[in-house]
């Protein structure tokens, strides 16, 4: 059952999907910030080619990912506490004076 499943579902879309997180892959192993992330665009993709049968593990990261989070939405430079406190005003702000005309004030 698993292989007729398994089967369908890349003819009518998991090699496209799975295909497209190759690719997305490949240009995050290009690029320095996207290369930690490069493992899991791979492991996607195989779950995108031949899903059925496969089994996800949560894992319990504990404390120290928690904390670490934390750390980041504090000192990420351009995310963390910023980008939901200030995305909103910004996004109006940009939207207000985009539709001023150069000369006016």
């Amino acid at each position: 059952m698993r292989l007729l499943l398994n089967v369908l579902w890349f003819v009518f879309g998991g090699f496209i999907s799975g295909s497209l997180w190759i690719l997305a892959g490949c240009v995050l192993a290009i690029t320095i910030v996207g290369l930690p992330w490069t493992p899991a665009a791979f492991r996607l993709a195989g779950f995108s080619y031949w899903p059925f049968g496969r089994m996800l593990i949560d894992r319990d990261d504990g404390m120290g990912s928690c904390l670490l989070n934390g750390l980041w939405l504090v000192l990420a430079p351009d995310g963390g506490w910023r980008c939901t406190t200030w995305s909103w005003p910004c996004r109006w702000r940009s939207a207000s004076s985009a539709s001023r005309s150069p000369g006016s004030t």
